[in-house]
């Protein structure tokens, strides 16, 4: 399973006919961590005129998606800010824009398009990442097997997270995890049923820069 999210937090801002608007990107894993963020971001701008945002969480037919305009007229800020986010296809992400009004009004169209802006270059500044679940796997072996071993694991695009030499060589990979299957045949036929690929743990783990 894959996602694409931002891979830090983002902080940009832009001015609109002398409104203020701070545009943020965090990725965050639940709704819970999204919301205390915001929380945190209307204390330390407490004299804003208005702290919006959109945020998505969970992968699928499980994600989660809320926004609010918080007191802009509805559909020009919250409801942009999350077509942004899913016009990126991110999930696990958070995105607020703070307005400072300028004493100008902008007219909702204007509003909507300022809002969407100050999310795009924040998403922008985050940059985003693809992540893959993956499991990490040992293989203890002897030095023998080692370069039959590296060989494989080269011809399958993977590379070895560690390696320790000792009695036995133990190399540990992080496998996609619809690949594990496949791997761990892969380690008993290569050994002729000698060895055997021990499972840990499973993690989402960076595996490239996105970007649009």
């Amino acid at each position: 399973m894959k996602y694409e999210t931002v891979r830090g937090h983002g902080l940009t801002q832009h001015t609109q006919k002398k409104s203020r608007f701070i545009g943020e990107a965090y990725p965050v894993s639940t709704e819970e961590e999204a919301r205390a963020l915001l929380e945190e971001t209307k204390k330390r701008y407490w004299d804003a005129s208005h702290t919006c945002f959109a945020f998505r969480v969970g992968l699928g037919g499980k994600a989660v998606s809320r926004f609010s305009d918080a007191g802009e007229p509805s559909g020009t800020a919250g409801k942009p800010i999350l077509d942004v986010i899913e016009g990126w296809d991110l999930t696990n992400v958070l995105v607020l824009v703070t307005r400072y009004f300028g004493g100008t009004l902008l007219g909702t169209g204007g509003l909507t398009r300022a809002y969407s802006e100050a999310a795009r270059i924040a998403v922008e500044a985050a940059g985003t990442v693809l992540m893959e679940e993956q499991q990490y796997l040992t293989v203890a072996m002897d030095y023998t097997d080692l370069g039959k071993m590296q060989y494989q694991i080269g011809q399958k695009g993977l590379a070895a997270e560690s390696v320790v030499y000792a009695d036995k060589v133990t190399m540990g990979i992080w496998v996609p995890l619809d690949q594990v299957s496949s791997f761990e045949k892969m380690v008993v036929d290569l050994s002729f049923g000698r060895l055997k690929a021990e499972e840990g743990q499973v993690l989402f783990k960076e595996v490239r820069k996105g970007g649009k």
